[in-house]
């Protein structure tokens, strides 16, 4: 890696090295603070900030997804309340808390 660094370096065909001028910097930075988030010079702000919106989308497309399945499926079995204090009287489904664990 030192190696093909050094040859990089030692190339005349490579020798673009970009600047920033002082007026675009701060053209940039009161665009930025114009915005109004002062938190978007700060990177691990920015990078947290954007994680958490991240998650949230996450959340928010699963429940959008949860709820269409929802309205998709509306078959919704009850189990009765007898049903209920048999299973909670069996020492057998003692162990067994949901009726697919029992089957």
């Amino acid at each position: 890696a030192a190696v093909k660094l050094e040859s990089e370096l030692a190339n005349p065909n490579l020798t673009f090295q970009p600047v920033i001028s002082l007026k675009s910097a701060q053209i940039a930075r009161t665009v930025q603070l114009k915005q109004g988030d002062p938190d978007v010079l700060n990177v691990t702000k920015r990078l947290l900030k954007h994680a958490h919106q991240n998650h949230k989308e996450k959340g928010r497309r699963q429940q959008a997804w949860v709820e269409k399945q929802q309205n998709r499926y509306s078959f919704k079995p009850k189990v009765s309340k007898n049903s209920e204090i048999l299973v909670s009287c069996n020492p057998v489904f003692k162990e067994q808390k949901n009726f697919v664990e029992r089957q």
